[in-house]
């Protein structure tokens, strides 16, 4: 400011560029510390004031030293608070926050994860078990009992035999767990004495498959059941073979007297074939896949017990 100032030692007097301020004269400059200027008394005692107190007090008791120490002081202070500073961190630095944030979010997480943990069960292995044992199991295990599918076993009725999830598969609570049980196994029904095609009806409703052998006979009732193998009663695996033997009936014949005046020519035939089959070590049917050594062409009657096996469907007639 080059307005020259008062010849005085320091303190305010009035500005001499804003009429109405006051500004304060360093005893050399004038400074830019400016106020607005009080009364007219107030001014002649501020710069008698600052002419008593310039000239009796020290220089570091003066107001604007105890100013310049205080804002000094100030910035120390503030250089020294945490995050004040441009170069310092803050006390609680960023990576602080996010433990708490991934402690929040696990804590968040982990009902989750250990409600998916409680929803599940480990499914036992019940094959062996009864059926009661099995349900019991399966309750301690969270577990329920699903459909049951009986199936005939020679084990004891009611045994476990498998189960629809495999033992150790992982699934959710309370789910339905399918299981196959033993049931008894069917028993063959008592024929003997029917017809044929009635006992090969009774056998197959029963869930067995037959056989047919035809015995023949000089007696009896043609086409009747002879026996059965397995016996009736028995249990037997389902779908198993049933044989029957049935009756063929071939009355014998009587001779006439005319056929027996004749004389009889002396023939050596196998027995039980008709028309004669000389002996041999075996027949087969020709055009078959027997090995012989003799064939059979035509058809032969059957008339006794077949040694050479020629009547296979057991109908009376080999090679039919």
């Amino acid at each position: 400011m080059t307005t020259t100032g008062p010849t005085t030692n320091a303190g305010w007097y009035p500005d001499p560029t804003t009429p109405g301020r006051i500004r304060y004269w360093d005893g050399k400059v004038w400074t830019e510390h400016s106020l607005e200027a009080p009364p007219a008394q107030s001014t002649a005692r501020l710069g008698q004031a600052g002419d008593s107190a310039t000239t009796t007090r020290p220089w570091w008791r003066r107001w604007w030293v105890i100013t310049i120490a205080a804002v000094v002081v100030l910035m120390i202070i503030g250089s020294l608070t945490p995050g004040s500073g441009d170069d310092k961190k803050p006390a609680s630095p960023p990576q602080a926050a996010a433990p708490t944030q991934s402690a929040a979010a696990t804590h968040s997480a982990s009902p989750k994860v250990h409600a998916a943990k409680v929803k599940q069960a480990t499914v036992p292995m019940l094959a062996g078990m009864s059926l009661g044992e099995a349900r019991q199991t399966l309750r301690s295990h969270h577990l329920l009992g699903g459909y049951i599918e009986r199936r005939p076993s020679a084990l004891p009725p009611g045994t476990v035999l498998s189960q629809g999830f495999r033992g150790g598969k992982k699934v959710l609570l309370g789910t339905g767990i399918p299981l196959v049980i033993a049931a008894p196994l069917p028993r063959v029904p008592a024929v003997v004495g029917q017809s044929a095609s009635a006992a090969v009806q009774v056998l197959r409703g029963a869930g067995f498959r037959t056989h047919t052998i035809r015995k023949t006979t000089t007696s009896g009732s043609n086409g009747v059941v002879l026996s059965q193998s397995p016996l009736s009663g028995l249990p037997v695996r389902p779908h198993a073979v049933v044989t029957i033997v049935v009756a063929h009936v071939v009355l014998p014949v009587t001779p006439t007297p005319t056929q027996t005046a004749a004389p009889t020519p002396t023939q050596n035939c196998t027995p039980g074939y008709s028309p004669c089959l000389p002996p041999a070590y075996d027949y087969d049917c020709a055009g078959g896949s027997g090995d012989g050594p003799k064939y059979v062409s035509g058809t032969v009657r059957v008339t006794g017990s077949d040694p050479y096996d020629l009547d296979a469907d057991g109908d009376g007639y080999g090679c039919d």
